[in-house]
């Protein structure tokens, strides 16, 4: 099993801070919980912590003493703060502070899903942190390399530079340098070279001329004086182009060479005429000389920059066998050197694998190099890793031999990332699909959905059996099961009747009894004491394996298990949570339908079921609510955005109804005041209005509706206070809202609604406004059969009367409405 990261929760309220425990569990992550920031500074010192969620308030100090006592140690961990206020002027001090993140509690940030998404995504950006610290250290220890062998030339050497007026200036001397001209660093550094070395002015910028132009400088015979106290001696001056703009200049002592070659010059005239045919062959020996030279010279600069890089880069012969490769590619594929390379290079196909492509043969023939190919290697320990790789034909080479040379990068993690957000995406369709499936179902035709649901669990994560087992209230035994297997398990028998679970598989009974999650990529994996289980997998060849332990309302429920033959380690993260969702819903679903069958046989319990059933509707409407949540999460355009949030403040509404009737003792009527009390803290909640610019005046009697009448005033409370909201004070601006509700005769009642915003525009009336939600309180003004008045002056006033009818009068205004 791999280390699992740990969050460390700050937090006073032992209530949430064990419920964000279980969420990072869930997740994959290690929790510990201090309740205290002295008591946090003290686990930060004793574990190993991957990242912070911190609370701001907390009893002996707030977040911002604690970010303080964290010191340089902020750079390395990860601190999301949270805190009840969305105070952004306190966000930005924290962030400038050093914290990853800021989440405000009760708000959509603060989901299960983003606090999840946001943690691991300031953990990874923070890693990303530290792999370029280290680059970065890598780069200055090489600069120390460099500046190390430039040291140790056995010449004189200077590093300059070209001003924008073509001068030469001096960055570095070798210390050679300074003690051949007998001068300290101080008089060398930034100074022109016409001033220092005045008789090597013309030739060192004509070798810089031609090295700036081909990058092939000659060498230039110069004659000059570096010291005061030595006469001019012959120096070689060679030019080496680091950059665009930086040269490598270095003086060869030939005086002697040159002194020798004087005296050669006058035997030569002595014996010219002997030594005619010695001379010729002599001249064709030093230009074999030259051309060795100067390739060697070549071969030593394309290999500095070979093992610096910290790409790949290769460089192979006809028969695709390496000639050269850096140790940056040889570390990439897990060989030890650079022998070990070439020993595997043929096995592994590394190279071979490139020209078998049709795209990259016709590119290298049309054009000599083909870019960005991407493909997937083995590495020599059996991982699959994904290169982008660009290579090139050599048509300059000297030997006429044909090479070819290119770059491999590694692309593996940004490859995963993006595989794994499609895997994401689709796990998010089919839990949209199952749920949509059990919305409104009736009892009896929940097994046959549950099934079909298992067979596209299945088919959807390439299993062979996916099972649904329900326990008996003594939970050591399975009252009934649901299943689906694939052709391959066609003689795998699914027992109805599993009795006595503890006796006949322990330790399988055991992780389900403890609420344990039981994941394994091989059956070799089983622990001795699962010898039973252990039996049944090899009967079958089962190998992968997922079971997770199902409850409701704090007890065992059952489980849901699916299976592979396959030893493919594909139970990460996204598909745990994604079959956590599927079996809340099972659970959801039999729970349903096993309450409607308690209600066809025993009619006396109908007051219990009701409140069962507005429970569930509830639970539905939550759902909905956070498939929106998850849905607004891929959606960049802020239109729509809103308008995902507009609809789950509507199915909020609806839901806070079901919650109260549930809860209420009187289960065919509903306290009105105390539900758009919970509508409006909602609201205020969802458009983070601030109260202190936006003042909110409700009174609103103590009054009882039935479900027909309290679900439409609800509704038309949701969006007027929604539009007041989003547009009756732009720019910030400041004003007020007022909501009366009562009665203005024998059962008979008013609803008042008033801002001092901006109104509607002069151009529009409430019946030609086109929005939904303007429609939708037409609608539903209607449905009530009630009478309204609008007023549009100093802002913006909506007035209706309306009264208590029958079930049947409602239900025909409902159709009419319609």
């Amino acid at each position: 099993m791999s280390h699992k990261l740990c969050v460390l929760i700050i937090e006073d309220d032992q209530d949430l801070a064990h419920l964000e425990s279980k969420i990072f569990e869930n997740s994959g992550f290690e929790s510990i919980v201090a309740n205290t920031g002295s008591q946090g500074l003290e686990y930060l010192e004793k574990y190993d912590i991957s990242a912070v969620l911190l609370d701001y308030q907390l009893p002996d100090m707030d977040g911002r003493e604690i970010i303080l006592q964290l010191g340089d140690r902020i750079a390395d961990i990860p601190v999301i703060l949270t805190t009840g206020h969305g105070d952004q002027e306190l966000a930005v001090e924290m962030m400038k502070l050093g914290c990853a993140d800021y989440i405000v509690k009760s708000t959509p940030d603060a989901s299960v899903f983003n606090i999840v998404r946001r943690l691991q995504r300031s953990i990874d950006y923070f890693a990303l942190l530290r792999e370029r610290r280290v680059h970065h250290e890598k780069l200055a220890e090489n600069e120390r390399t460099y500046r190390a062998i430039f040291e140790e030339l056995s010449d004189p050497a200077l590093i300059c530079s070209l001003t924008s007026k073509k001068r030469v200036i001096i960055e570095l001397a070798n210390n050679l340098f300074l003690r051949k001209t007998f001068k300290k660093y101080e008089e060398v550094h930034n100074k022109f070279l016409e001033e220092l070395l005045p008789d090597a002015f013309e030739s060192a910028a004509s070798v810089i001329k031609h090295s700036d132009q081909n990058g092939k400088a000659p060498l230039q015979e110069v004659k000059l004086q570096l010291s005061k106290s030595a006469g001019k001696i012959w120096y070689h001056l060679r030019c080496t182009s680091l950059d665009q703009n930086h040269y490598l200049l270095v003086f060869k002592d030939i005086h002697r060479r040159k002194q020798t070659e004087k005296s050669l010059e006058d035997t030569r005239k002595l014996l010219e005429s002997h030594m005619t045919e010695s001379n010729s062959q002599m001249s064709e020996m030093t230009k074999l000389l030259q051309q060795e030279m100067s390739s060697r010279i070549n071969e030593q600069r394309l290999r500095s920059i070979y093992e610096g890089s910290t790409v790949g880069i290769f460089r192979i012969n006809s028969e695709k066998k390496s000639v050269l490769v850096n140790p940056a590619l040889v570390e990439m594929v897990g060989a030890k050197s650079q022998e070990d390379f070439y020993d595997n290079c043929q096995r592994m196909k590394w190279f071979q694998q490139l020209f078998e492509n049709d795209k990259v043969v016709n590119d290298l023939v049309s054009t000599g190099r083909c870019a960005n190919h991407q493909i997937s290697w083995d590495r020599l320990d059996g991982e699959r890793i994904y290169v982008r790789i660009s290579i090139r034909r050599v048509d300059d080479n000297p030997s006429g031999e044909e090479f070819y040379e290119g770059t491999v990068e590694d692309i593996t993690h940004s490859t995963q990332i993006r595989n794994e957000l499609l895997n994401r995406v689709e796990l998010e369709k089919l839990a949209i699909s199952i749920s949509t499936r059990f919305m409104n179902l009736s009892g009896e035709f929940i097994e046959q959905a549950i099934r079909g649901s298992l067979k596209k669990l299945g088919e959807a994560l390439q299993v062979d059996l996916s099972v649904l087992a329900i326990y008996t209230p003594g939970n050591n035994q399975i009252e009934s099961t649901y299943f689906w297997k694939s052709k391959e398990l066609a003689d795998f028998a699914i027992n109805n009747d599993y009795k006595d679970l503890d006796k006949k598989y322990p330790w399988f009974f055991n992780m389900i009894k403890s609420n344990e999650l039981i994941t394994l990529t091989r059956k070799t994996e089983l622990p001795p004491s699962a010898w039973e289980e252990y039996q049944v997998a090899e009967k079958f060849n089962l190998n992968s394996m997922i079971v997770l332990p199902l409850t409701n309302r704090g007890n065992m429920f059952g489980h849901l298990g699916l299976f592979s033959r396959s030893e493919k380690s594909f139970w990460n993260q996204d598909k745990i949570g994604f079959l956590e969702i599927v079996g809340d819903i099972f659970v959801y679903a039999i729970d349903r339908m096993n309450a409607e069958e308690n209600m066809r046989f025993n009619l006396s319990e109908k007051e219990v079921l009701l409140k069962e059933i507005h429970h569930r509707v509830k639970n539905n409407l939550q759902i909905i609510t956070s498939l929106l949540n998850l849905q607004a999460g891929y959606i960049k355009e802020a239109r729509y955005k809103e308008m995902i949030k507009e609809s789950q403040n509507r199915v909020k509404s609806m839901a806070l109804l079901h919650e109260k009737l549930y809860q209420s003792e009187n289960l065919s009527k509903i306290n009105f005041a105390d539900y758009a009390k919970d509508i409006t803290m909602n609201l205020l909640s969802s458009y983070r209005v601030d109260t202190n610019r936006i003042e909110l005046h409700s009174n609103i009697n103590k009054l009882f509706f039935n479900l027909d009448l309290a679900i439409p005033l609800g509704l038309i409370c949701n969006e007027l206070l929604s539009n007041s909201f989003k547009h009756a004070f732009p720019e910030n601006g400041k004003g007020e809202i007022w909501m009366n509700m009562g009665k203005s005769g024998e059962n008979k009642y008013y609803f008042t609604f008033r801002d001092n915003g901006i109104g509607l525009p002069a151009a529009d009336t409430f019946n030609t406004v086109k929005t939904l939600g303007m429609q939708l309180i037409s609608t539903l003004v209607a449905q009530i059969d009630a009478t309204f008045e609008i007023h549009n002056e100093q802002g913006f006033e909506f007035k209706i009367q309306f009264s208590e009818c029958s079930n049947k009068n409602r239900k025909k205004a409902n159709r009419v409405a319609r």
